[in-house]
């Protein structure tokens, strides 16, 4: 399915009969970040439309170039303030919606208006064809088509956020936690733990070839990092460097399991995606957020007490504490950095364990960067993609040192907290790719658990809070998570 990306409902005419993903600028820069969600792939390519684009959105793109075909397209003239640095750009004239057949190098305030004249020989009807195109029912229904989909979702569940509509849907519970057990295969393991995937042998290092450009491509410099067992510690950080791995999901599911099964411990999870934290909408929680106590801060009130007044509690977490990043990110709470440090220390000192998710923006923000310098133990969440997988082998390569970068070095000892789960795993009919994706992986982290699609259990998990649909899989999902937060060794 191709993406395309404009605020204009018109299509180009060479599009009228492909699949298309259409999206805003603002629906794309928030799905290519957004953390909860799948992340945009490249798949059959992507078009961009450049009047009225933004430079943000231009470099968003970018990396996207050596693995699919990206078409620059404008309509008319183009409000461009910026460089395309010599990528062409192909203009299709207003009224007919045909290409132009030569494209232009660079947008040009004169040259749209020359292939235009030609095609409207006379002068004053030209407002009458203009008009009659756009409501062609081909161009104009195909770009809203993906989008009442989602809204018809997000409408209709709301109701039945409510007390008694949760308990209604009882009955269907087991008839959605029983295709997981069928669809996955509890044979396979890695390290004497079983894996909620199907058919994946993780141990077989040897089997698959691939083609040594895509290795090239994906590690870069092909630094090898070396491997150690997890240090003792009580301070568990969820991260990834790519959006929509389920991180934040995953980070929430460990909790809720390791909370039941440890009642008697002081627990306490902090939201540091400081950005855009999800994990107040995961459980209904939005308020007070962690501003709160920054207001306490700045007047010299900065023991525990005042801290622990922003916590937000969840009867699915009866037995935690959950602290949440200001609703809107200010670089006044962000960059304060003795602000993180007393979060940090007022945290650590007054919990027996911590969960922390993070968001991905590891390099440039200091309060995230920090966590993954002082976490006992670190969870990088990646989905098979190439690039999630890509991304996050970059990402392990930073946190060991061995790509060069300002933030990280070796003796930060990273590296040797780092474990690696594998989320959204292919069926068996992609078992091949699945033990590419292990195989590299491996190279530079352990990979301790991974399961494959729980779409149906975590989408009722987030609109009707049923988190005990988890429990309903102890040898499947339960099991993993159970797993993913193991301190014994710790």
């Amino acid at each position: 399915m191709i993406n395309v990306v404009s605020n204009n409902t018109k299509i180009p005419l060479d599009l009228v009969n492909e699949q298309i993903n259409m999206m805003s600028y603002e629906e794309f820069l928030r799905q290519v970040n957004d953390d909860d969600e799948d992340g945009l792939e490249p798949e059959d390519g992507l078009w961009l439309d450049v009047d009225g684009l933004s430079e943000e959105i231009f470099n968003a793109v970018l990396d996207w170039e050596d693995m699919c075909e990206i078409r620059f397209y404008s309509w008319g003239i183009a409000n461009i303030t910026f460089d395309f640095q010599g990528r062409n750009i192909t203009q299709y004239a207003v009224e007919e919606r045909k290409p132009i057949e030569q494209p232009v190098a660079s947008v040009q305030p004169v040259q749209p208006i020359q292939p235009i004249t030609p095609v409207m020989p006379e002068p004053e009807p030209e407002p009458e064809p203009e008009l009659e195109p756009e409501p062609t029912p081909v161009i104009e229904q195909l770009p809203p088509e993906p989008a009442p989909v989602p809204v018809q979702q997000v409408v209709q569940p709301q109701p039945v956020i409510q007390p008694q509509h949760v308990v209604q849907p009882a009955p269907v519970q087991q008839t959605v936690v029983e295709p997981v057990v069928e669809q996955n295969n509890y044979n396979n393991t890695i390290g004497g733990v079983q894996i909620v995937a199907p058919t994946v042998d993780f141990n077989n290092t040897g089997n698959t070839k691939l083609d040594p450009r895509i290795v090239g491509m994906i590690e870069n410099d092909g630094d090898a990092m070396a491997k150690a067992s997890n240090e003792p510690g009580k301070v568990i950080l969820f991260g990834s460097s790519k959006g929509g791995t389920g991180k934040t999901f995953t980070c929430m599911a460990c909790l809720y399991r390791f909370a039941k099964q440890n009642p008697n411990l002081r627990i306490a999870m902090a939201d540091f995606d400081i950005i855009d934290g999800q994990v107040g909408i995961l459980i209904n929680e939005v308020k007070p957020t962690l501003r709160s106590f920054y207001m306490d801060y700045v007047n010299g009130n900065k023991s525990f007490a005042d801290l622990h007044k922003s916590k937000v509690t969840n009867s699915n977490f009866p037995n935690v504490d959950i602290y949440l990043p200001p609703i809107q990110e200010s670089k006044e709470i962000t960059e304060n950095t003795n602000f993180w440090e007393t979060v940090f220390e007022l945290l650590i000192t007054n919990y027996d364990v911590i969960f922390f998710d993070s968001g991905i923006d590891y390099l440039g923000k200091a309060p995230i960067s920090r966590l993954y310098k002082i976490a006992n133990k670190i969870i990088i969440t990646c989905n098979p993609s190439i690039n999630s997988v890509k991304s996050v082998i970059k990402q392990l390569q930073i946190l060991s040192g061995a790509r060069k970068n300002d933030v990280f070095e070796s003796s930060d000892d990273i590296i040797n907290r780092t474990n690696v789960v594998l989320t959204r795993v292919y069926g068996e009919e992609q078992s091949d790719i699945n033990e590419l994706v292990a195989n590299m992986i491996a190279k530079y982290s352990d990979i301790i658990a991974a399961f494959g699609q729980i779409d149906h259990i975590i989408s009722k998990i987030q609109w009707y809070q049923q988190w005990e649909l988890i429990d309903d899989d102890p040898d499947g999902i339960a099991s993993t998570f159970d797993t993913i937060t193991d301190l014994t060794n710790c």
